[in-house]
């Protein structure tokens, strides 16, 4: 059974290509609309081997909310909030939370962008050109 997949071309800034003097590049991106899209949390938690409760502190500091803001959202006492952030921080070597939050954002397990539509779809059987 042919399925259509969701394709992404995105320009690269120019200089040295990958292979030898200088060219045009792009970076593409297929994906498969049918399959199941991973939440930030998940991610993160897989990425950096975090705990449920610290990727769901870590997602929360990304979307720019505060430890006290997290603390009253997740029914959780400052203390545990505060130990929550020691351990993420320890597991992810960062030291602060602006460089957790560029860690995170940075990653290449959180590329994936759930939030934009592909900006084309090649239908099945029809091949991709240039």
């Amino acid at each position: 059974m042919l399925r259509a997949y969701a394709v992404m071309v995105c320009p690269l800034p120019p200089g040295e290509s990958l292979f030898g003097g200088r060219a045009g590049q792009v970076a593409v991106f297929i994906t498969d609309p049918e399959a199941r899209i991973e939440t930030l949390e998940e991610v993160t938690r897989r990425a950096f081997a975090l705990t449920a409760g610290e990727a769901t502190m870590a997602a929360l500091l990304v979307k720019g909310k505060t430890v006290k803001e997290i603390s009253d959202e997740l029914h959780i006492s400052m203390a545990t909030a505060r130990t929550h952030l020691k351990h993420i921080f320890a597991k992810t070597g960062t030291h602060r939370q602006s460089d957790l939050v560029r860690l995170v954002l940075m990653s290449p397990a959180t590329l994936q962008r759930h939030d934009e539509a592909p900006s084309s779809t090649v239908p099945p059987g029809r091949p991709l050109s240039a």
